[in-house]
C-alpha cells in the first residue's frame, strides 16, 4: 500500500452534508446517490474554489446511528465568511453551505493508483487499511474526520485520476 504519515494543520472548508445510516466502509449507493442530485451545488463550490480538480468528502460524526457525509472545496477565507453577501452567492444559496473545520491532527494518507475512474477501486483500498494495515501499524484510529481528497483531471490528464483517503491516527 502506498502511503505517508501527515501532520496536517486545521483546515476549513465549505460545503453540505447529508446524515448517512450504516458505517462509512458500506457507503457506496449513499454516497453514488448524493453526489448525481447535488451536481449543481458542487459547480457552485467548484465555481466559488476555483480549483476545479480537486474536492474534499469529509466522514465525522460517527455514531452507532451511521454519521455525517460532506461534500466539501476549500474558498477563500472572504468568501467562506461572506457566502450570504451578494456578491459571493446571497441569501438564496448560502442556505446550502455550511463551513467546517477540520483540527490538526496526523493522518495515515493513502493513495489509490491513478486511474480514469478512481470511485471504483476506492473502496478494496478502504477494506485493506482496516484488516491489514492498521492492525500492524503501531497507529490506532484517532476520533477526528476522515477525508477523501479526489483528484478529477479531464482531457488527455483523465487518466490520471487518484484519490486520497486520510485516515486521522494516533500512536498505540
Amino acid at each position: 500500500m502506498n502511503y505517508r504519515i501527515e501532520e496536517k494543520d486545521e483546515i476549513i472548508l465549505t460545503g453540505y452534508k447529508r446524515r448517512f445510516s450504516g458505517i462509512p466502509g458500506e457507503r457506496m449507493e449513499q454516497e453514488k446517490e448524493m453526489y448525481v442530485k447535488t451536481r449543481p451545488l458542487q459547480y457552485i463550490l467548484q465555481g466559488l474554489s476555483g480549483d476545479v480538480v480537486k474536492n474534499f468528502d469529509i466522514i465525522a460524526n460517527i455514531d452507532d446511528e451511521g454519521y455525517d457525509f460532506y461534500i466539501a472545496s476549500q474558498l477563500s477565507e472572504y468568501c467562506r465568511n461572506n457566502l450570504n453577501k451578494d456578491g459571493v452567492l446571497g441569501e438564496e444559496f448560502a442556505k446550502y453551505y455550511e463551513n467546517i473545520t477540520i483540527p490538526p491532527c496526523t493522518y495515515a494518507v493513502f493513495e489509490i493508483e491513478k486511474c480514469a475512474y478512481p470511485t471504483t477501486v476506492f473502496l478494496d483500498l478502504r477494506r485493506k487499511i482496516a484488516n491489514e494495515w492498521l492492525p500492524n501499524s503501531g497507529y490506532q484510529l484517532k476520533d477526528a474526520p476522515e477525508l477523501v481528497v479526489t483528484h478529477w483531471f479531464e482531457g488527455e490528464k483523465r487518466n490520471q485520476r487518484y484519490r486520497e483517503l486520510w485516515i486521522p491516527i494516533e500512536k498505540k
